[in-house]
């Protein structure tokens, strides 16, 4: 598998996914040879993540 910089800004975590200050640094996007993506998820004090799923 080869990863390189998605070139994606930080985005903020949607309030549907998360409370509290959240920011998401994407890593690798899913592609032709994997539907696999990535991020690096950063969480303020007293940030959480909300119940939710995945696919």
């Amino acid at each position: 598998m080869k990863y390189t910089r998605s070139g994606a800004r930080t985005a903020t975590g949607p309030r549907s996914s998360f409370t509290g200050e959240v920011l998401i640094d994407g890593i690798r996007e899913p592609d032709e040879q994997s539907a696999v993506g990535c991020a690096h998820v950063r969480f303020a004090p007293g940030a959480r993540t909300a119940w939710h799923h995945h696919p």
